[in-house]
């Protein structure tokens, strides 16, 4: 009886003493070990109580700030990779926890102020695995619309299949989104990621509705943009597809076939072959270990293919001077805190550009920073070295006098490969459609924008999120 009244005194003591340290152990803004933020004590308002939101991040700000918990998810992460294959080279583990939406890449976080570019204040915060919003009016705010309004455009609806063979009424109905992946209880997208030979890739889910989807809407940009504007599509294959493996290879979807696919539907857009210049040179180190990105090698390689369908020259790599930045562990390390990966960190190499250039990035209005800016390479997300990161829109005007100007409209995958068009434009505009509030040919037209290109990698046409994305850029007021 008394070893029972024992362990009952035990046992409250230490619930009450973990308790007590862990209230009084001061909130961590990172985990240096997952390499991502951590949740803080929310702000409590009497809608986020209403909606349930308030204790659902209450719960989250445990779960994260919990003593220890780096141990914990260390211990975690060794018992999952045992499920593997162990204890070799070439270790095989699927990993659930990945993403086949564009959208899920924050472009950055809640709280970012261009007023804190440099000072840190931004940096404890990932650009992946949430969604962000930025402020109502992020974009120019000077520009004035064009005096004739644009009419919207709404992609046309697939015809009616065999095992689906209702008809449409007359008329452009809206279309439907594809429903995105379940999500699991912290909010992140239920998806997979092979690790294999000390590299983590996201396998890619074909979605032939999801690619006409994203064919038509570039389509429907030309349309709108009219015969004065030449309209590119390069989209960029990602590292499963180049795995030497071909039984691993094979637990992905083909690329090439998804992209040929998209490329066959296109009506007045040129399309850019990547996909052959990155084989030809797939034995090089043309994508991260630790990240979802390509890199910079990876991203010049693309660019060469660019400038055969844009009509000029690619520059030579031994034009440009390099830079290495080390111990890089990026997004798919984030996402499965996995110790081969954590073991293989990652090395940056920027190519500096060589032509004079001045660059702003717009929210109330325009911020200066640097094409390659060195300053991330000290910071969590070193990625954020080209062009800083994704932005709703970058203006980048450069010493080259030929009166070409063009717009990049792109995922984070474009961030690396705007660098090597400085040789070939006069004036480069990047808009990132997940964060921009304007509406897009307003900027083309006030800016006299000869030339589009959409700069995506291949997993956009999973689903018709991104596409969606474009098309509210299209048609806002």
């Amino acid at each position: 009886m008394k070893s029972k009244y024992a362990n009952i005194i035990l046992f409250f003591v230490c619930l009450i003493g973990i308790g007590t340290v862990n209230a009084f152990s001061g909130d961590r803004p990172v985990s240096e070990y997952e390499n991502r933020s951590l949740e803080q004590f929310p702000e409590f308002s009497v809608q986020s109580l209403l909606s349930g939101e308030y204790f659902r991040k209450i719960d989250l700000y445990f779960s994260d700030q919990f003593l220890w918990r780096d141990s914990f998810v260390r211990i975690s992460s060794a018992v999952k990779e045992l499920k593997g294959l162990p204890g070799r080279k070439g270790e095989v583990v699927i990993v659930h926890g990945g993403f086949n939406d564009a959208e899920e890449h924050a472009a950055f976080p809640d709280d970012y102020t261009p007023e804190n570019e440099h000072s840190g204040k931004n940096e404890n915060k990932t650009d992946y695995g949430s969604r962000s919003e930025p402020a109502e009016g992020s974009g120019i705010t000077s520009m004035p619309e064009p005096s004739e309004k644009i009419p919207e455009f709404t992609p046309v609806p697939s015809e009616a299949s065999e095992a689906n063979p209702t008809v449409e009424p007359s008329g452009t109905p809206e279309p439907t989104p594809t429903p995105l992946p379940e999500k699991d209880d912290n909010g992140k997208r239920i998806g997979r990621i092979l690790i294999y030979n000390n590299s983590a890739m996201q396998l890619f889910k074909a979605n032939t509705d999801a690619e006409k989807y994203y064919a038509e809407t570039l389509n429907g940009f030309k349309e709108k943009a009219g015969e004065g504007i030449r309209v590119y599509s390069l989209l960029a294959p990602t590292s499963i597809e180049f795995v030497d493996n071909e039984k691993y290879r094979d637990l992905s979807d083909s690329q090439k076939e998804a992209i040929s696919r998209v490329y066959e539907k296109l009506s007045g857009v040129i399309p850019v072959d990547a996909y052959s210049k990155i084989m030809e040179h797939s034995d090089e180190y043309l994508y991260f270990r630790t990240d979802h990105h390509w890199t910079a090698l990876g991203a010049y390689y693309a660019y060469s293919g660019f400038a055969d369908a844009a009509g000029f020259d690619a520059v030579p790599l031994d034009r440009y001077e390099t830079e290495n930045i080390e111990n890089y562990l990026g997004s798919l390390y984030d996402m499965t805190s996995s110790s081969t990966l954590r073991k293989n960190p990652d090395t940056i190499t920027v190519y500096k550009p060589f032509v004079k250039n001045e660059y702003s990035v717009w929210y109330e209005g325009p911020v200066k920073l640097k094409v390659i800016d060195m300053y991330h390479a000290t910071q969590k997300n070193k990625y954020r070295v080209f062009i800083s990161g994704d932005r709703p829109l970058g203006i980048i005007k450069t010493e080259v006098d030929n009166g070409r100007k063009i717009l990049v409209i792109k995922d984070s995958y474009g961030n690396a490969m705007v660098p090597f068009l400085l040789p070939h434009y006069e004036e480069i505009y990047v808009v990132d459609p997940r964060q921009y509030r304007k509406n897009i040919f307003t900027l083309i037209q006030e800016n006299e924008i000869q030339e589009v290109l959409f700069l995506n990698y291949a997993l956009v046409i999973g689903d018709k999120s991104f596409a969606d994305l474009i098309l509210k850029v299209m048609n806002q007021q």
